[in-house]
């Protein structure tokens, strides 16, 4: 995935700016949310200790060679959410959330 750098140009992975997108991602208040069906798991990069009891214990959903890395529709809830209180370093979060309303 290309973003952009601080002087504008777009850059490619494995670019020279490639530690200007990590210390971007560590930067504090960054995280990335993922929703499911009546929860949302939240993923926190600077907290993140790189464990792999995520991918470890659900590899169908903790992919963290894709973008995006987490697939919540690959796994149930209840899964997900025992998997993700095994994140020693609390950079994964689970959370329950109001069932969307039907139509």
């Amino acid at each position: 995935m290309d973003e952009m750098a601080a002087d504008g140009n777009e850059r490619e992975d494995g670019s020279p700016d490639a530690e200007w997108r990590r210390e971007r991602r560590m930067r504090p208040g960054v995280e990335r949310e993922y929703h499911g069906d009546g929860f949302v798991v939240t993923w926190e990069p600077r907290l993140c200790i790189h464990a792999s009891e995520c991918f470890r214990n659900l590899p169908g959903v903790f992919r963290p060679w894709d973008r995006p890395w987490v697939r919540v529709e690959q796994g149930s809830a209840e899964d997900i959410e025992a998997v993700v209180a095994l994140c020693p370093d609390a950079a994964l979060k689970f959370e329950r959330t109001p069932p969307a309303p039907e139509d």
